[in-house]
């Protein structure tokens, strides 16, 4: 498994608008796309409205996999284009 050097949330991600019953029971996300939604949602959340500066190499990737998602390679990446497509 891919060691993950982005900062982890300090509170769960939810979007209990468009999937009010979980990312995973929505049918759209496996329960390990669940996991890392949940985990390090608050973080690439922040990250992509620039509320958090990038603190390391995986973060300033991530920032500019958002803006180019041909660049995303990280699991991290991967489910977070597939959330923002969704």
């Amino acid at each position: 498994m891919q060691h993950i050097k982005l900062r982890m949330g300090q509170d769960h991600f939810e979007d209990e608008d468009r999937f009010p019953d979980g990312f995973a029971e929505s049918g759209e996300f496996t329960y390990a796309e669940e996991e890392l939604l949940t985990y390090w949602g608050e973080t690439m959340y922040a990250l992509e409205l620039g509320e958090i500066i990038p603190e390391n190499l995986e973060e300033e990737h991530f920032v500019q996999a958002i803006k180019n998602p041909k660049l995303a390679h990280s699991c991290l990446e991967k489910v977070w284009l597939k959330y923002k497509t969704l």
